[in-house]
């Protein structure tokens, strides 16, 4: 049960529970005979207003993971997920938040019994020293909101911003 996890948030609807559940699955250890290197990815592409955030907590919470990298345009990563009142410290009130590129350098492997969310906007994604450094580093799991705002069009070549990603997505179990 969520609220065993540390979960705080309201009772989730059925379609988030659904969500939540398939994300835990991916982001819970590997089944016996899946060796390290088997990476999992999602997309949770359900329409705005839906509660994607509260299902992928809901499956941090269910699943024990550790390490989050989250990554939003700047308003949604300071107000959405970090604010006081934002999603992270609504539903897991024990869990740790970390603000900035700097800060999760410095932060990113010290151990913590709550879950760690170390949140980016993407235009911090830019330092290309520090996001190699930052891909350097363990992290369980990467979740990118409003994953639109590096969209690459036909023809083009990698923008800064997704060859950042794809740096990062290499290091982590799992995207969502």
């Amino acid at each position: 049960a969520l609220p065993d996890c540390g979960w705080r948030g309201p009772r989730l609807r059925l379609h988030q529970a659904d969500a939540a559940r398939r994300m835990a699955e991916v982001l819970s250890p590997l089944p016996l005979g899946e060796g390290p290197g088997v990476r999992s990815f999602l997309l949770n592409a359900d329409d705005p207003g839906m509660g994607k955030s509260a299902s992928f907590l809901a499956a941090v919470a269910a699943s024990g993971i550790r390490n989050v990298v989250i990554v939003a345009p700047k308003t949604v990563a300071d107000d959405t997920w970090c604010g006081p009142r934002g999603e992270i410290a609504q539903r897991l009130p024990h869990a740790r938040i970390v603000r900035g590129l700097d800060k999760t350098l410095a932060a990113l492997g010290e151990q913590s019994l709550a879950p760690t969310f170390y949140v980016l906007h993407y235009e911090e994604l830019l330092n290309e020293d520090a996001v190699t450094a930052l891909a350097e580093k363990p992290f369980d799991c990467l979740c990118l909101d409003e994953i639109h705002f590096i969209k690459q069009r036909a023809g083009q070549d990698l923008t800064r911003r997704r060859e950042a990603l794809e740096k990062l997505r290499a290091s982590a179990s799992a995207a969502f």
